[in-house]
């Protein structure tokens, strides 16, 4: 149950930095990345609390009272709540991996290698695009009911992805499946913040945190197992079963909204369409040049010109509006995409700037590391995934002791700079494997690294970003956090994956006959029908393409550090101190 919760004081939400690094904070308080730089811009977003009888909230800004729509949960409600939205979290980010250790056996089916990336961008595109639109759609419409339509689209597509008979039918239904998965990814993330207590979101973010990357992470270990035992299409349709369980799940253990919503003219024109269509148009244009240069399009052709200029059109004009509106959103009855006053805070900008980065190292060597497994080490697509074990489990124990760390010192910032380091020697370290056959031990080693870095990035900046922002920009803050990731993943795996293809290419043409290399190109399965020697150089070609695929990921690891280091470089008065907002405080205890 609820109690009444006393209303905010009025002292200051900034502690004041010491020259020594800060030791234990109470146990009523979660790390907040502050600074006096922070509290500039942030001002204007704070919020007065207010709190009711039912244990639900609501938050003045200025005179307009806005409702949070969801209640605060203990006990047995959060437990089963938690418990669904994680399902649900599992279910969406399952399906971004999954397909990693089934992709050369579908494009070998379909006979098009050169284009299989598309099956894994597709769905990418449109899951990274559509994050933020279904936060701010929930916002408007609910959490529940957008929820259970994005499950429900993604259960769909994903029966018509599973019955594609062609490559082509394939990445439209991907795209499509990736709408919905967007939807529960961004929706059960939030909504799990919401309900929780402001002192277990530290245990929150590690529990959601360790659920995105074991389900990631596990992806291509399923994948392989299916492809091997069984037709690949299967990695599609098992999410049937999957789906109609979260769907039962989320009727009944999420909690009902505080007042029911109606979809309506006023409450259409509550949503940013211009910045809904800026940001896809923006997005598509960008990954298409992206993925298009250097493979089918030489990187001086006009189509590609013509992309990447329509590309950068769109992001200023995106900017631009959504810096105009965000001061404007009341008079306009208008909720921004992305509220600029949130980049007015260097800690959140800095943060947001390192997830985009991380996403480049995380979503490229999720897809990448299974195939380098399979063509150059010889491994079926089921000993891929569970090669790959070591950087499944260090990312799980990553993310959990970040929840634990997080919770009980006042390091979360420190622990984000740390993890990005981490991560870039991971990723350096992986650009160095042997291209012979045989998996080197040092391999092992390698992804674990890698795995602790991912793991506990991934579960820092959501501390930060949760415990630093306003209340009522706490939904769209997690969905720019994780649009940012992912939509950094997908450029990361367009660039790479033109630079791998490349290589490969380049490296092919001195030993492979034309009619040789148009094979392999089509299909690497059909490396098993070159000559012994060929075979050979071949496996080593990729060897060498995919190292050089991962020097590319460590320089944009190492930019995710730049970043992180940001707000130290900017104000050197002394370590950055972290405390949780006033108005969080207030309201979630």
């Amino acid at each position: 149950m609820c109690h009444a919760i006393p209303e905010p004081s009025n002292r200051s939400n900034v502690k004041q930095r010491q020259p020594a690094m800060s030791g234990t904070i109470p146990d009523d308080a979660v790390p907040r990345a502050s600074s006096p730089q922070s509290q500039a811009g942030t001002d204007s977003a704070s919020a007065s609390v207010k709190s009711r009888k039912d244990g639900r909230k609501t938050t003045s800004y200025g005179e307009e009272e806005k409702d949070l729509g969801l209640p605060v949960l203990e006990g047995w409600p959060l437990g089963s709540t938690v418990f669904a939205l994680c399902l649900a979290l599992l279910l969406a980010t399952l399906d971004t991996t999954i397909i990693s250790t089934s992709l050369i056996t579908i494009a070998s089916d379909f006979g098009h290698f050169d284009q299989a990336s598309w099956i894994i961008v597709s769905y990418l595109l449109t899951y990274s695009g559509f994050l933020l639109i279904f936060t701010r759609l929930s916002d408007v419409l609910g959490r529940k009911p957008v929820l259970m339509f994005s499950i429900l689209m993604f259960l769909v597509w994903s029966i018509g992805c599973g019955f594609s008979q062609t490559l082509k039918q394939l990445i439209v239904f991907r795209a499509l499946q990736g709408i919905g998965g967007a939807g529960i990814y961004a929706l059960a993330y939030a909504s799990v913040l919401d309900v929780v207590p402001f002192r277990l979101v530290s245990a929150a973010s590690g529990a959601i945190s360790m659920s995105t990357a074991c389900a990631s992470l596990l992806g291509p270990v399923l994948g392989g197992v299916i492809t091997s035992n069984t037709t690949w299409r299967w990695v599609f349709w098992i999410n049937i079963p999957c789906g109609v369980l979260v769907t039962v799940c989320v009727a009944f253990l999420f909690p009902n909204e505080t007042q029911s919503r109606r979809l309506g003219k006023p409450a259409l024109q509550q949503i940013d369409w211009p910045g809904i269509l800026l940001s896809l148009t923006g997005s598509s244009l960008l990954v298409i040049s992206l993925e298009e240069g250097g493979v089918h399009f030489s990187w001086r052709s006009l189509f590609v010109v013509l992309m990447l200029v329509g590309s950068v059109i769109c992001f200023l004009a995106f900017g631009i509006w959504e810096h105009v509106l965000t001061p404007r959103e009341a008079s306009m009855k208008m909720l921004p995409l992305f509220p600029t006053r949130l980049i007015s805070s260097r800690v959140v900008a800095a943060t947001l700037g390192t997830v985009f980065f991380t996403g480049f190292p995380f979503v490229v060597t999720i897809m990448a590391l299974p195939q380098r497994l399979q063509i150059v080490n010889g491994d079926s697509p089921e000993n891929a995934g569970l090669h790959m074990l070591p950087l499944i489990g260090s990312t799980a124990l990553g993310a959990i002791l970040t929840g634990t760390i997080t919770g009980k010192f006042n390091i979360a910032w420190h622990l984000l700079v740390f993890s990005n380091v981490l991560m870039t020697v991971g990723c350096g370290l992986m650009s160095t494997l042997p291209t012979d056959s045989e998996i080197a031990n040092l391999c092992y080693l390698y992804q674990i690294i890698l795995g602790f870095g991912f793991g506990l990035t991934m579960a820092s900046s959501m501390v930060v970003i949760r415990t630093e922002v306003a209340m009522k920009d706490n939904t769209v803050s997690l969905g720019a956090v994780t649009q940012l990731r992912q939509l950094g993943g997908v450029i990361g795996l367009a660039v790479t994956q033109a630079i791998l293809n490349g290589d490969f290419r380049s490296q092919l043409t001195k030993f492979l006959s034309d009619e040789e290399l148009r094979s392999v190109m089509l299909s690497t399965a059909n490396i098993a029908n070159l000559s012994d020697s060929h075979r050979d150089l071949t496996c080593r070609a990729y060897g060498r393409s995919s190292n050089a695929q991962m020097r590319v990921v460590t320089a944009f690891a190492g930019a995710a550090i730049l970043m992180s280091i940001a707000p130290y470089l900017v104000d050197s008065g002394g370590l950055i101190e972290t405390t949780p907002r006033e108005e969080n405080l207030a309201t979630r205890f």
